[in-house]
């Protein structure tokens, strides 16, 4: 997926997040780390017969996956401006709908 013109790449968000600069609620983030947490643990629990070295990289797959999609998620409205929401998918000026 291409980057917006002008839109912070990951690095930058890393970079600002060391820096503190503020998040504007860091409890949102609690419950997509319980989730992640939560997969992974009822994976490990849901395979009692299977190896561990068999359980580990399934559980942090989920982990990682589930922590990332999460936090991709919730990162991206830190950047959003007010008001400025996409157009609907539903605005009656759509190229679909000019041509009937």
């Amino acid at each position: 997926m291409p980057r917006q013109v002008g839109a912070p790449s990951v690095g930058d968000r890393i970079v600002r997040l060391l820096a503190g600069t503020p998040v504007r609620d860091r409890r949102r983030f609690i419950g997509p780390v319980v989730a992640a947490v939560g997969a992974a643990v009822l994976i490990w629990l849901a395979m009692p017969h299977a190896p561990w070295y068999v359980k580990l990289p399934l559980a942090l797959l989920a982990l990682g996956y589930i922590g990332a999609q999460s936090a991709a998620y919730l990162g991206h409205g830190d950047e959003a401006e007010p008001g400025a929401s996409p157009p609907d998918a539903g605005d009656s000026s759509s190229s679909l709908r000019r041509g009937s």
